[in-house]
């Protein structure tokens, strides 16, 4: 028996983890040489208890009890509970992560007589897990904390209720003009070195890089508006000094807006929205320059900024809806509908889109609020009865982004929608900005068996080339024409005209914004296509759009004299 007990202590001791056993009093039995060296001494059998270390710390770094130790909870207990991750504190001072595996030890009775823990060093593991924290909360190129970290750091000031802090919105004045001259490795140089200064700020002072030449400061315990501003002209002073050395020609300024807790909002949104207002005023006035914000000067940018931000949380929420505005024949059957987007705010209620849109495409936001709202009309489209069809806008500076195509493309794979059945809706702003790029753009959504339509046809340059060089299947003409109608000789020979070019040309037209009978007379005495206005349908939510498909489907609703298109 005495050998076996031997072989096994040579097994155990062979293994390149630490493994120890102790008694059912805890004193400790064996030992391997991994289990010595991670302790960081020679550990005294019958002597230490519970473990080889002196001691043994929680993931927190709180002193772990010893009833708590592995061993002793797994005699107590009686169980053997797998993977407890804990600290071994060695007499040199180092600490090591590890996970530690208790097991009990029978004896030939049956009859609990101690118990092994193996154990794993995981030093190299939180290595990695703090690098791969630090790169995921800090900008790569000047090393400083990124926009998740600046979230997460703001938030916790935040909780802190009394404490005072400055928020500081910091832009590089025509930074790229950097990049265009010297070069992309000239403008990486600066702003490391604008990095190295930010980061030997004192410890009060949080500074992060949010992308591309945006920097927030968050000054706990400011001195007032003097000792914000004596900080930032030390800064810039600084930086040029750096700049100079880098280049003796360069010279780059920063504007900053700043903002108080308190005295310019109490919730994150709130302060980054007054910082940026304050920011805005500083570079429209006077570039390199430092302003505070001004309550009856920033309010409004403010305001706009507050909203820009909500959006951007309610993209992919309940908050953001499509309604779905009918477009009908002259007899009155539906062919499809047009999508527009609604936004029920929690504060302000319904916002309809030329409050909200416009602000999108300042910011850029439009890019990922358009592709939403592309996918969710292909995906409602792809519900209805086969045959009915889709329209959506794009916005120009949509249509400018160069991923366009390849949204148009994934949209109708994902939701299944046939090409046919989508409808671009563009203005002619898109053609004018880059005639050429504008063509190619075109031609390949066409290429993809989707059809464009030119809207608010005369209210711009109307130029008829347009509709001959571009591959457009339909033109929309715009609701102020519609208005006249019935009234205007003029308006209802315009009217007339529009509708024979554009059949002559292979197109569809729709006269937009119907909403009296008299408006209709008037188109029913005309070859037009489609109608759409208030008059043929409401926007309607996405479950009254399918009660109607339905309501409209049983039965007959094209009537045998309605001309198919």
């Amino acid at each position: 028996m005495s050998g076996i007990a031997d072989w096994y202590k040579g097994v155990l001791e062979a293994l390149p983890v630490p493994v120890y056993t102790v008694d059912t009093s805890g004193r400790l039995t064996f030992f391997n040489q991994a289990a010595a060296q991670l302790a960081g001494r020679t550990p005294r059998l019958g002597e230490d208890r519970w473990c080889v270390s002196w001691k043994l710390l929680r993931r927190d770094g709180t002193l772990l009890p010893e009833a708590e130790y592995p061993t002793a909870a797994a005699m107590r207990t009686g169980a053997a509970p797998d993977g407890v991750e804990l600290i071994a504190a060695r007499p040199d001072g180092r600490q090591v992560p590890l996970i530690a595996f208790p097991r009990l030890i029978h004896d030939e009775a049956g009859m609990p007589a101690g118990a092994l823990a193996t154990l794993v060093d995981i030093t190299e593991k939180k290595q990695a897990e703090a690098r791969l924290d630090y790169l995921n909360h800090h900008d790569q190129l000047t090393e400083m904390p990124n926009q998740t970290a600046f979230d997460r750091h703001l938030d916790a000031v935040l909780r802190e209720r009394r404490t005072e802090f400055a928020l500081v919105a910091l832009d590089l004045d025509n930074f790229s003009r950097i990049n265009d001259v010297f070069g992309r490795q000239v403008g990486d140089q600066a702003l490391r070195r604008l990095g190295a200064r930010l980061n030997r700020l004192p410890p009060h002072v949080g500074c992060f890089r949010l992308g591309g030449d945006t920097i927030f400061l968050v000054i706990a315990g400011h001195d007032g508006d003097a000792g914000v501003r004596a900080m930032l002209g030390e800064l810039a002073a600084g930086w040029q000094t750096d700049l100079t050395a880098i280049r003796p020609t360069l010279q780059v300024t920063f504007s900053a807006g700043i903002a108080y807790r308190g005295q310019h909002g109490e919730t994150a949104g709130e302060l980054i929205a007054s910082a940026k207002a304050a920011l805005l005023r500083a570079k429209r006035e006077q570039r390199g320059s430092i302003r505070f914000f001004d309550h009856d000067q920033d309010q409004l940018n403010r305001d706009r900024a507050v909203l820009n931000d909500e959006l951007r949380a309610a993209i992919g929420t309940a908050q953001l809806s499509l309604h779905f505005q009918p477009l009908a024949r002259q007899c009155g059957a539906i062919t499809g509908f047009e999508a527009l987007i609604r936004w029920d705010h929690p504060v302000h209620g319904r916002l309809s889109p030329d409050q909200f849109i416009p602000l999108a495409e300042e910011s850029g936001l439009i890019i990922p609020l358009s592709a939403w709202i592309l996918h969710a009309a292909c995906a409602e489209a792809a519900s209805w009865r086969d045959g009915l069809k889709i329209s959506v806008n794009l916005s120009p500076v949509q249509f400018e982004h160069p991923g366009l195509v390849e949204l148009v493309r994934t949209s109708l794979a994902e939701t299944g929608l046939r090409a046919e059945r989508l409808t671009l809706e563009i203005t002619e702003g898109v053609l004018i900005s880059n005639y050429v790029r504008a063509m190619g753009v075109l031609q390949e959504i066409a290429s993809l068996g989707v059809a464009i339509a030119l809207d608010d046809f005369g209210t711009g340059y109307s130029s008829l080339s347009y509709l001959h060089e571009f591959p457009l299947s339909e033109i929309k003409i715009d609701k102020s024409f519609a208005t006249s109608l019935g009234l205007s000789r003029r308006s209802e020979s315009i009217v007339r005209s529009v509708i024979e070019l554009g059949h002559a040309l292979g197109l569809r037209v729709v006269v937009e914004g119907v909403e009296r009978h008299d408006q209709l007379g008037f188109i029913e005495q005309t070859n037009c296509d489609l109608v759409q206005g208030f008059l043929i349908g409401r926007p309607l939510n996405g479950i009254d759009s399918r009660k109607l498909i339905d309501d409209t489907g049983r039965g007959s609703p094209v009537p045998e004299d309605c001309p198919v298109i």
